[in-house]
């Protein structure tokens, strides 16, 4: 039978602390390497029903939520309402997002729910979305506002946490 003695022991604790850490340190870095798969489900469902009517909504959003993923700061900003570019300027914009876009990622969304606003002109749409951002992961939910403007869908409120610009900037507009 081996018999370990008191110095060998502490080696062993300390071969198992490392194994620890690095498996540990592996699963880290796995986690943060989360494959790119929106999830649309529902509003594709929604996209499907009535193409005429909300087919732009699907396109626009999904389009949004990739360049916000591919941190094209400036494409992002066109996808913003009228009134939030009232408020923000382009500069204020592209500066913000660049500092608060050095350390973050959107690694992944789904939308959990979509609720149609306007009783007759159907002009907004609330989103439920369940975010994943780097640092973290982090997983967040959030409800985000879209609106129909004659340029078509855009964003009053675009949901991730640490993005200082991307919650709404005015008072809900009164329907």
């Amino acid at each position: 039978m081996l018999q370990i003695n008191e110095r060998g022991e502490q080696h062993m604790k300390y071969i198992a602390t490392i194994i620890f850490f690095g498996l540990l340190l592996l699963q880290s870095s796995c986690s943060l390497q989360i494959k790119w798969s929106p999830e649309i489900d529902k509003l594709a469902d929604l996209a499907r029903s009535d193409t005429n009517k909300w087919g732009s909504l699907a396109s626009d959003v999904t389009t949004f939520y990739e360049l916000l993923h591919q941190k094209n700061w400036e494409a992002t900003y066109n996808f913003r309402t009228l009134a939030f570019k009232r408020e923000v300027k382009k500069n204020t914009y592209l500066e913000a997002m660049n500092k608060d876009g050095q350390d973050w990622s959107l690694v992944n969304y789904k939308i959990q729910a979509v609720n149609i606003f306007g009783i007759e002109s159907e002009n907004k749409v609330q989103l439920v979305l369940e975010i994943t951002e780097n640092p973290g992961p982090r997983h967040s939910f959030a409800v985000v506002w879209w609106k129909r403007e004659e340029s078509g869908w855009r964003c009053e409120e675009a949901g991730p946490t640490r993005l200082s610009l991307a919650h709404r900037v005015t008072a809900p507009e009164k329907e």
